[in-house]
Formats: C-alpha cells, structure tokens, sequence
C-alpha cells in the first residue's frame, strides 16, 4: 500500500512539475512570440498635405495648426505652423520620414518598460483612437484613473490635451504615456534612447527622418510622435460633405438634431462644442454635473472642470466622460437633457438662474434625431485610413 502511494506522489508531482513547466514555458512565448515590423508599409504615404473639405474647415484649419513647443501663444502668427493654399494645408513641421517613424513608434510596445503596451494599446483606430472602455490598463496591468481620449485633429486643439488640460502642445502630449508609472512605465528617457537604439530597425529609421544622423535621443523621438499624430486629421464625415450642399445629404430626423445641437433653445451644445472641430475653443474646462461633489478635482487650475473633448467621431468612442461613466449616446444625452447635478462651479450653460441645473426637456424625438446628428460626425475614412493603421504584425 505505501509503495502504491508513494509511486501515485512521484506521478502526481511529476504531473504537476509538468503542468507548471508548461504553463511557464507557454508564458514565455508569448513574451517571445514574433512581433515584425512590415517595412514596405513604410514610405508610401503622404502626412504632409491635407485637402480641406469646406471653408469652415480650411479656415480655421489654417490658424490653429499651431507648434507651441517654441513656447509662441496661440494668437501670435509666428507660432503659425501651417500654409493654405487653395484647398490644401501644408502642415510645415511633419515630414513623411518623421511620421513614418513616429507611426512605428506609436504602435511599438518596446516603448514601455516590460515590452506589455504601446500607445496604440489604450488608442484603437476603429474608436477613432479612443479605447471602448472605462479605462486602460498599463504596463503591468494597473488600470489608469481615466478613461484613454480619441485623438482626433490634435493639432487644432487651442484649449490643452489630457482630461486636465495640462499639456497644450502635440510635441509633450507624446512623452506623457511612455513615462507615466501605471501606463508604460520608461524609467527615464535615457533608457528608452539606449533601448530603441539596439533595436535593428530603429536607426535607419532615424536616419531617415533627420538628415543621416542615426542618433536616437528624446527630442528626436518627440517629434517624430509629434509629427505622426498632427496628421491625425479627421474631415471626411458626413457634416463635413453636407457643408457644401446646405446639409442635402441629410435627413429630416438629422437637420432637426443639427438644430437643437446648435439651438439656444434647445440642447444648446455648440456654446461648447463649436465647429467644425466641435471642442471647446476658448475657456479653460467645463464643470458638466457630473456630481455635486467630485473625487477627480480634474483641471488643476480650475477645479471640478475638466477639458471639453471634440465630438467627432463621437459615435464611436464610448464609454463617456473622464471616467468612462455612460456606456452610450442615450445615457449621454439623458445626463444633460434631466440628471444633471448643481453644484457652484457648475458651467452657467447648465443653469437655468436660480441655482439649478438647466434641464433640456427634449422629447423621445428629440433626443434621437440629436444623436442622429451626432452620428454625422463619424468619418468613416480616418477609422480605416492604412497610413494610420498599425505597421506590426504578430
């Protein structure tokens, strides 16, 4: 009987010292498993030219591609990066080789500490590099306090990026993530310079993109993200080819959202999402009522405010708001049409003078032909564009 149990323990152990083995070994692959970067998607694309759709777009297009990296104010011409002529913006600090390279970049997960995520891990084109969830995880499975933005039309951002507004150019936007201690987690920026620069691809990259020098540092690195993500330029929806034809692309259902989207009497949204990027262009934040008493004190020197995203695309980048909290459109427009939550610094478009919150009082109707506008915005194009798509295979 003992030898019986005995050889039954030898069994089971080896059993399980099997199993463990396996399971590691199959860790292990998948940390190895091959990631190779598809080189002839490289050089084929133009980031530099844009054709604008309409004169509202080409117009405001024109003064908003700004580079503050130079520490130029927004209203100042020298700050102006960008030339218009006839219908075409030529966006001055983006080269192809530089977007090329930043494209890699921005999709490589050998920018975070342990090989776990990229940029394009929390920034999915098909969301119009949003996420589709409340919030992202990082490099070592955390989860980030907020929900990961779209990334729509960067470049024409007047107000601040992040949820907070704490970064008002493209050139910084690019570093934040790779640093960030729960998203990418890189040490410093020195050991990304030595790590990209072991890997074989990365120097002819560089090589490419700034004149010959092969040498890799954070500058370089920056700009060519910087220069990836300003092409990031989203024209092609359905508003944009209803602007030249007084909106007869359009249905009844979708002019009547348009209406009560721009209506002071009605849902009263372009006081804040002004087109035709439909962000805020002015002001530093909003306070929605989300909550009478926020835990997330957002924009540092505006507290409870939090940045006013764009709405385009806005079809596709759910869940909503700094924390993800509506799952959809509907929760979205039921928020301000009847929940929203008074509090001081509540935004004056939301209240109605007597210290409380406004409401809306749409009808069913209304609320969906002002979705129905929303979804307008969708460019279909920029969700499939191959020049923004991910240039890895796995």
């Amino acid at each position: 009987m003992k030898q019986t149990i005995l050889s039954l323990f030898v069994v089971c152990a080896g059993l399980l010292a099997y199993s463990c083995t396996q399971d590691f070994n199959s860790g292990e692959l998948q940390e190895q498993k091959v990631v190779k970067l598809r080189t002839e998607e490289l050089g084929k694309y133009n980031y530099k030219s844009v054709v604008v759709p309409h004169a509202e777009f080409s117009n405001t297009v024109g003064m908003l591609f700004l580079d503050k990296k130079s520490g130029s104010s927004s209203n100042q011409p020298q700050a102006h990066k960008a030339v218009k002529t006839g219908d075409k913006i030529d966006i001055l600090n983006v080269s192809d080789a530089q977007a090329d390279l930043g494209r890699v970049l921005f999709y490589d997960t050998k920018l975070s500490l342990n090989n776990a995520v990229s940029c394009g891990s929390c920034h999915f084109q098909k969301f119009a590099f949003a996420d589709g969830r409340a919030s992202s995880p990082g490099f070592q499975g955390k989860m980030t306090p907020r929900n990961a933005m779209a990334i729509v039309n960067p470049a024409m951002e007047q107000i601040g990026l992040f949820w907070d507004n704490r970064e008002d150019c493209v050139y910084n936007l690019a570093l934040e993530p790779v640093q960030n201690h729960i998203e990418m987690g890189m040490e410093s920026m020195e050991l990304l310079t030595k790590k990209l620069a072991a890997v074989e691809y990365y120097p002819d990259l560089f090589m490419k993109a700034y004149g010959g020098s092969p040498v890799i540092n954070a500058d370089k690195i920056a700009q060519a993200m910087n220069a990836f993500l300003r092409s990031f330029i989203s024209w092609e929806s359905k508003y944009d080819e209803g602007k030249n034809s007084n909106f007869a692309n359009f249905t009844a259902e979708e002019k009547q959202g348009m209406k009560l989207f721009n209506d002071w009497n009605g849902a009263r949204c372009a006081n804040c999402h002004v087109a035709p990027t439909f962000d805020q262009q002015w002001g530093n934040g909003s306070n929605i009522g989300l909550d009478k008493v926020s835990a997330d004190k957002g924009i540092k020197s505006n507290p409870n405010n939090f940045r006013v995203p764009s709405l385009r695309n806005v079809e596709l980048t759910a869940p909503y708001m700094h924390d993800g909290r509506f799952k959809n459109l509907e929760e979205v427009v039921d928020h301000y049409n009847e929940n929203v939550q008074f509090n001081p610094s509540l935004d004056w478009n939301l209240q109605d003078g007597n210290n409380k919150a406004r409401k809306l009082n749409l009808t069913e109707p209304d609320k969906k032909a002002l979705i129905a506008f929303l979804k307008t915005l969708t460019d279909k194009k920029f969700i499939s564009d191959p020049k923004f798509s991910d240039p890895f295979t796995y």
